[in-house]
């Protein structure tokens, strides 16, 4: 980010200071702020998926959200690949492929952790196909997400 302020203001002759105008703020500095918030903003849905699955995997079967959820006309499992090709597509569209990969591992290790967190929480039990549906649903999240990996990221890349 501070590299491509800087290179923006040097290749566009933008510069802060006392008395610029507001039609320069928005010709140098919002491109600038809307792509960081762009980004920024599906880091955090990505994160906010995270805390809701752990959430949902480890409440009591007889909490009202769990009841709720269980009322949904889709079983189990097609929850557990729907949440987990979620946590697999939004970063295969953005995530450069370090960090995709360590995601991708990240997802794959807390369906796991979660499923054995299951033996703890009232109402709730282990059951290997869960984990079998979460491995599914990032398999075909990151499938997915793939023909619009390339495409999202050059609209993205065309900003300064």
């Amino acid at each position: 980010m501070p590299f491509a302020a800087s290179r923006l203001r040097r290749s566009s002759g933008c510069e802060l200071h006392a008395g610029v105008s507001a039609a320069k703020i928005r010709k140098c500095w919002l491109p600038l702020v809307s792509k960081f918030a762009r980004s920024h903003f599906w880091s955090f849905v990505w994160y906010a998926l995270v805390v809701l699955v752990v959430i949902g995997s480890l409440l009591p079967a007889d909490s009202p959200v769990m009841k709720s959820v269980d009322s949904l006309p889709v079983g189990d499992k097609v929850q557990h690949f729907t949440a987990y090709a979620a946590l697999a597509f939004l970063p295969t569209l953005r995530e450069r492929p370090a960090k995709l990969g360590i995601q991708l591992a990240f997802a794959a290790v807390l369906g796991v952790l979660l499923e054995f967190g299951q033996l703890y929480s009232p109402g709730r039990s282990f059951d290997v196909y869960d984990m079998l549906a979460d491995g599914l649903g990032i398999l075909a999240g990151f499938v997915v997400g793939l023909p619009f990996r390339f495409t999202f990221k050059s609209k993205t890349s065309e900003h300064p």
